[in-house]
């Protein structure tokens, strides 16, 4: 009958098995997708559309799913060698990997950037490897969450914009992009602005229209009083009425 401990390092055993078998199949589809070149005669799909189609169809897995397993295998073969080991070796679950995979495509896109934070996660999942001597095995421990908060850091630091070489990038985009239009301000008269854009100049009115404008222009109502500040001249010309008259 098997203790607690032979359970234990049993499953260690069948994780390492697990990782190592999710790896090949890693391995299967990278070659296939060498093996099948884009014009090999069949131009209407790409070498990743057929390899994607085929592993859908005879491991019995969907076309979505073997499309993003061929993306990851891809990836972490061509520009992480060292986490695409880790897996080869079964230390490195797909779970991790994926995640790995999944942020440096979506925040990095320079390969560049790809290969050097690689080599950095690289050497954080070496340092965190549990051997198991008695088993001659290894996996790595941390958690999917510490993994996540290493990766948000590389990623952050990489797309930092006080790094020398992606200012370079900046300033020749900047020099790229069309001269920003210079001019003399518009003027309060005219009705066009100097950019060609309509620009009506704003009504004035003098303080003593604005103050006695809806006094005069309305006429007043029997039994109603005006108020306000009333011109003279609408005083003398009989336009207003006081309360009784």
């Amino acid at each position: 009958m098997l203790n607690d401990h032979d359970l234990l390092h049993g499953g260690v055993q069948d994780v390492v098995i697990e990782n190592q078998a999710n790896a090949r199949r890693w391995a299967r589809l990278v070659e296939l997708h060498r093996r099948q070149p884009d014009t090999d005669g069949d131009f209407s799909m790409t070498a990743r559309e057929w390899t994607a189609l085929k592993a859908s169809e005879v491991w019995a897995t969907g076309d979505r799913h073997a499309r993003h397993e061929l993306n990851v295998a891809l990836f972490l073969h061509e520009h992480l060698p060292d986490v695409w080991a880790l897996c080869q070796q079964g230390a490195l679950d797909r779970a991790r990997a994926v995640t790995i995979v999944d942020i440096l495509r979506h925040r990095l896109d320079d390969p560049a950037d790809w290969a050097r934070c690689g080599e950095r996660i690289g050497r954080y999942l070496a340092k965190r490897l549990s051997r198991y001597d008695d088993l001659g095995v290894a996996l790595v421990t941390c958690t999917v969450t510490h993994l996540r908060n290493k990766l948000n850091y590389e990623t952050r630091v990489l797309r930092s914009p006080d790094r020398p070489d992606l200012a370079v990038r900046r300033g020749r985009a900047a020099h790229l992009r069309p001269p920003a239009a210079t001019g003399p301000p518009p003027s309060a008269s005219s009705t066009t602005s100097w950019c060609g854009h309509s620009a009506r100049p704003a009504p004035t009115t003098c303080s003593r229209c604005a103050a006695g404008t809806t006094s005069a222009s309305t006429p007043a109502r029997s039994g109603q009083t005006w108020t306000g500040s009333t011109p003279p001249e609408v005083i003398r010309s009989g336009a207003w009425s006081r309360q009784g008259e």
